[in-house]
């Protein structure tokens, strides 16, 4: 994994709503029973634990594939019909005995809004981004997600498994941006019409085919656990983090000011708190806190970058026109983008700053083009 990954656990739905995704209409996303939120220093996986303990494991399942593409593919933006899709169909996964897995379980909820419902025409389920689907209304959203299984239900299957393949390839052709459209008819060999009527008659089978395996060895797992009460400054904090990363930008504030009170110097609660403030347009009240950070010694990247780019922007005219940075701020801007650059060596936008700097200050050329390559 690039950036570490917080699981947070809510004990029923009545703590958890104020912290789900918002839809189109400003309000909690009740049919969320989980998420899987990603960000670029931080991996949140955030469920409830309340109702039956099947539901529980398909949530945990579900959110944990979510983070095995993303740490699989990188930043490549994964569409939601192979992203959900692969994850409603892992969490249906069954272990039985530390070692008998069943992989295609029914989902039943799915199979019956497939039967009461109108599948979504294949150019449209394939082109549906998360902006638009995190925007449908709760029946709409359902819709996808039960199509999105039986996709890939029916891709992994059918042929007796035969044709499993096809999905890695046409997953392949869409994430390097070829037309989708073209791709699936040269992979699978037939249109979107014949497939959309194959998919039809798929859901509508009395059974679905399921896969058994046996691991060669149970599996083992660690015999005890610890845990220990969470500091409330502690809790604020993280949940003011996942918060702001989720854009809900007043509640996030609220949380991060109470997680302040509790541990003022905190260079994960100012850089956080800072963050806000850029998103809310209010960047010189973010640099204070970014500060902050940086006098907490803080070990994310983009703390260090962040404060470079403030220093940056300072220097910008109202007509988004730099002719040079005095000495001072281009040595503290060289500082921090290089310590962000020693606490992540791959992130390329710290590299493609410090070209710039030599660039407009009209110096250190050889090195600027050095950085520009490696960015």
């Amino acid at each position: 994994a690039s950036v570490p990954t917080q699981v947070i656990v809510f004990k029923n739905g009545k703590s958890f709503k104020p912290y789900k995704p918002i839809d189109a209409t400003g309000k909690p996303s009740e049919w969320v029973a989980g998420y899987f939120q990603k960000t670029e220093d931080m991996n949140y996986i955030v469920l409830s634990t309340e109702g039956e303990t099947q539901q529980t494991y398909k949530t945990i399942f579900h959110e944990y594939v979510h983070l095995l593409l993303d740490n699989s593919f990188g930043k490549l933006n994964i569409p939601p019909w192979f992203h959900e899709g692969i994850a409603e169909y892992y969490d249906e996964f069954l272990i039985e005995n530390d070692q008998n897995v069943t992989l295609g379980g029914l989902n039943h909820g799915h199979l019956l809004t497939l039967h009461r419902s109108k599948l979504i025409p294949l150019e449209t389920f394939f082109a549906t981004d998360y902006r638009s689907l995190n925007q449908k209304g709760s029946h709409s959203a359902s819709i996808f997600y039960a199509q999105a299984w039986a996709f890939m239900h029916y891709l992994f299957h059918r042929n007796a498994g035969a044709n499993s393949g096809q999905v890695n390839a046409f997953a392949t052709e869409v994430l390097n941006n070829r037309d989708p459209k073209e791709a699936f008819e040269r992979i699978f060999q037939m249109d979107y019409a014949t497939m959309e009527r194959e998919l039809r008659a798929y859901v509508k089978q009395g059974s679905l085919p399921i896969r058994i395996l046996e691991l060669n060895n149970k599996l083992s797992f660690e015999t005890s656990m610890t845990s220990s009460p969470v500091p409330s400054h502690l809790a604020k904090g993280t949940l003011g983090d996942l918060l702001m990363h989720s854009n809900q930008l007043d509640s996030a504030e609220s949380h991060l000011k109470e997680a302040l009170t509790g541990d003022p110097n905190s260079a994960a609660y100012n850089a956080s708190l800072a963050m806000v403030r850029m998103k809310q347009k209010r960047v010189a009240d973010a640099k204070p806190l970014l500060e902050k950070a940086l006098l907490a010694n803080s070990k994310n990247h983009l703390v260090y970058y962040r404060y470079a780019t403030i220093l940056m922007r300072e220097a910008f005219t109202e007509n988004n026109v730099v002719t040079t940075f005095t000495d001072s701020d281009a040595k503290k801007m060289r500082d921090a983008l290089n310590k962000a650059i020693e606490l992540e060596p791959s992130f390329s936008r710290s590299y493609a700053q410090l070209a710039f700097i030599g660039l407009v200050r009209n110096e250190r050329l050889d090195e600027s083009i050095t950085h520009i390559q490696k960015a």
